[in-house]
């Protein structure tokens, strides 16, 4: 074999390993952004999992919350249905004994001589009472209307709240699903260069 091959071969030996070696550091690089493209991926996956969990665990929350005012509603929407009923019973009561007394009155007024009694001091005050139970009942009644109103406003805004967790905690699942088939399309093809190499 004669100089000029031997060169031929060296020169072409040397080619073959520099290239060799340049493929060599190409893929480690390579690698090494996969592995720090992975890292990062991981850390926003379990950061996307944990709001992810904290958003379920508001969601939760407000869900026993408005169960909680549903049940409250529900109860105050039954003692104003209550207190009503008593107080058309009392409306009721005070307006068939002012028709009795109106008839009572008129009959005795017919007969001859009759003075008109005045009325004694304990029916004044069984008729005071009548009415102060009457005044009470519908500043109650107005007081659980009021309160009604403010419960029915909170669950209306607490079931926006909710419709707006419950949009968040889709697109959270969304991007969660969107990054794992990321995280598994870089992992299969670190396998395959490493496979490759």
């Amino acid at each position: 074999m004669d100089d000029k091959t031997k060169l031929i071969i060296i020169i072409a030996l040397a080619a073959v390993l520099s290239l060799s070696l340049f493929l060599n550091l190409k893929i480690y690089g390579a690698k090494k952004a996969v592995e720090q493209e992975l890292g990062y991926a991981k850390a926003e996956n379990e950061s996307l999992s944990k709001k992810l969990q904290e958003s379920r665990q508001e969601n939760k929350q407000l869900q026993e919350k408005i169960d909680t005012l549903t049940n409250d509603l529900h109860k105050i929407s039954q003692e104003k249905d209550e207190l009503d009923k008593r107080r058309q019973d009392i409306q009721k009561m005070y307006d068939s004994l002012l028709d009795e007394k109106e008839r009572l009155e008129q009959r005795l007024k017919g007969q001859s001589g009759f003075v008109m009694p005045q009325p004694s001091s304990a029916e004044n005050s069984y008729w005071a009472e009548i009415v102060k139970e009457k005044a009470r009942l519908e500043l109650q009644l107005k007081a659980l209307k009021t309160s009604n109103e403010q419960l029915k406003s909170e669950k209306e805004s607490l079931e926006v709240t909710l419709s707006n967790l419950m949009r968040e905690k889709q697109d959270l699942q969304e991007q969660f699903q969107y990054h794992q088939k990321m995280l598994d399309t870089m992992a299969s093809e670190f396998i395959w260069e490493k496979n490759a190499r």
